[in-house]
């Protein structure tokens, strides 16, 4: 089996290094944060991540996956190297200043090197830096010529936080966008131990489908959340079983997706996460640059954003008003299962409701440490009852499983109000109105 480096060990990086050492290839991870590397060579992962720790500590005590401390030791290791840094927007415009770095570097170690070699890019990118870019880059520092002396892929990545080892383990499908066969071959080579269908693309198809992909369950999202408004401005439309019916709809239906698909058309309070806000700005962007301006995209980013200021002024006219009001937030990850926070509709509407003057205690089952950190002025609670205790009004912002199984009849006597707002039409109406709560929803 071929040899693989892992650059990056981010989300991304460190379910891909992990998944293919459990796969039985050989794995060389490397981060230029030592601080991380050292609680990865512990045993540990700097993030939460259903199921991953323990196939990590599997496959380094297996010695299948080893931390290396310097990039040119992953390189030389290793037959691909899988670039997986991240690409942050700044000022709303995608950053690539870190993978550009990282392509440099590794062009300095290709330089004394007589063997054929292949870069793998897995960040997301906008179209056309692999193949421009990231190419022109390798060929300067190595002296080198793409596809003659090096190989160069993009092979976008469709992971789900939560599920991550679960989806790279069992992918769906595989795109690995090449220009040459050469290249094509030695990447497909190591993805035909997943039982997947494997498309090949050129290498700026490869990058947008990434896009793409992030784009359509953007578009699902904020489709959904402005159905909602409509009804909501039509009044008594019972809007979960409009989404109960859409779901029926045979044409909706993507092989055996069909349960995933319909997961995003549902109203809630917007979409949240490391990439949907991030690439679907970035897309925006990008279009521009290019002199088209999507319509129906920015629409969708209106929408998510305006999405998160609607869920407070429904809450507010509920309340007459949040002045004082003593809200109960439940759920501060941007989704259940993970830990990240990054974009989370929880932080646009808790500063929207300190803004107004409410006071919050706020509880999720493992986002409080990271959540404590970004928004100060707020008290982050033990547990679901704690958080409850003396509220106005509750406020689910998380679909967690755990909130599924609430008692409430017993948070009906620890709160001073009785209002249940679901924020995620995720709650049981009945049992919440049958413990003398009232029950709202977007």
């Amino acid at each position: 089996m071929k040899k693989i480096s892992i650059i990056g060990l981010g989300f991304v990086g460190l379910t891909t290094a992990v998944g293919f050492a459990y796969k039985g290839f050989k794995v060389f991870g490397f981060d230029i944060d030592e601080e991380k590397t050292e609680f990865i060579r512990n045993g540990k992962i700097p993030f939460f991540e259903n199921g991953l720790e323990k196939i990590m500590k599997q496959v380094i005590s297996t010695e299948k996956l080893e931390i290396v401390d310097s990039l040119e030791k992953a390189v030389e290791s290793s037959e691909i190297c899988i670039i997986c840094v991240g690409t942050p927007n700044i000022n709303n415009i995608p950053s690539i200043e870190s993978i550009k770095n990282i392509a440099k570097d590794i062009g300095k170690v290709l330089k004394n090197s007589n063997r054929f070699f292949t870069i793998c890019v897995k960040s997301t990118v906008p179209p056309s830096t692999t193949d421009q870019i990231i190419r022109e880059l390798l060929e300067s520092e190595s002296k080198k010529e793409c596809y003659k002396d090096f190989g160069l892929v993009y092979n976008p990545e469709f992971l789900r936080e939560g599920f991550a080892i679960e989806d790279f383990l069992n992918p769906d499908r595989i795109v690995i966008g090449a220009n040459d066969q050469k290249s094509f071959t030695i990447v497909k080579e190591i993805y035909e131990v997943f039982n997947a269908p494997i498309v090949r693309t050129n290498l700026r198809t490869a990058e947008f489908i990434k896009y793409s992909s992030n784009y359509l369950l953007s578009a699902l999202i904020s489709f959904s959340n402005e159905l909602s408004r409509i009804s909501d401005a039509i009044g008594d439309i019972d809007i979960k079983k409009v989404f109960e019916v859409l779901h029926m709809d045979r044409r909706i239906e993507i092989n055996d997706i069909t349960a995933n698909i319909a997961s995003y058309i549902y109203a809630g309070c917007g979409f949240g996460g490391s990439c949907l806000p991030k690439d679907t700005v970035a897309l925006s962007y990008t279009s521009k640059e290019y002199g088209f301006s999507p319509a129906l995209l920015d629409s969708v980013i209106e929408v998510n954003i305006t999405q998160k200021a609607y869920v407070v002024e429904k809450l507010s006219k509920i309340l007459s008003g949040l002045e004082n009001k003593h809200i109960a937030v439940l759920g501060l990850a941007f989704k259940p299962d993970t830990d990240d926070i990054r974009e989370s509709p929880a932080i646009s509407i808790i500063n929207l409701l300190l803004e107004k003057g409410a006071e919050i205690f706020a509880y999720d089952p493992k986002a409080n440490e990271n959540f404590s950190k970004v928004i100060l002025g707020i008290n982050i609670s033990k547990d679901e009852y704690a958080c409850v205790t003396d509220a106005d009004a509750v406020l689910l912002l998380t679909a967690w499983n755990q909130f599924s199984k609430l008692d409430f009849t017993r948070i009906r006597k620890l709160m001073r109000g009785n209002v249940v707002f679901d924020g995620r039409l995720f709650l049981d109406k009945e049992k919440i109105e049958g413990a003398g709560l009232k029950y709202f929803t977007i």
